[in-house]
């Protein structure tokens, strides 16, 4: 006769492994979406995150959009949008209109 399973089953060395690895990698997958989403929250297009101008925007570049302000300047009479670092204060890039 087979004994019935409670929620009292005794640990064993493989339900141990499986709760080891498993709470570390949900906390992961969950700091994934949540930074993912607070990216996406700040409104860049995927070409605008190109923060070192090598022309390709990595997922590196992705994650760094959330530590990348953004303002409108008067440069020359025109309207640029300077974006630039949130905790150093600097400078990423300063996009102004072209001149036709």
């Amino acid at each position: 006769m087979a004994r019935e399973k409670t929620l009292y089953e005794p640990v064993t060395i493989w339900r141990m492994l499986a709760w080891v690895l498993a709470v570390p990698a949900a906390v992961l997958i969950l700091v994934f979406f949540w930074r993912a989403v607070a990216v996406w929250r700040m409104g860049y297009e995927w070409n605008q995150m190109d923060w070192n101008g090598d022309g390709h925007t990595t997922v590196a570049e992705f994650f760094q959009s959330t530590d990348v302000g953004v303002r409108v300047l008067q440069v020359g009479g025109a309207s640029c949008v300077e974006y630039f670092d949130l905790k150093h204060h600097r400078r990423i890039r300063l996009s102004c209109p072209q001149p036709n």
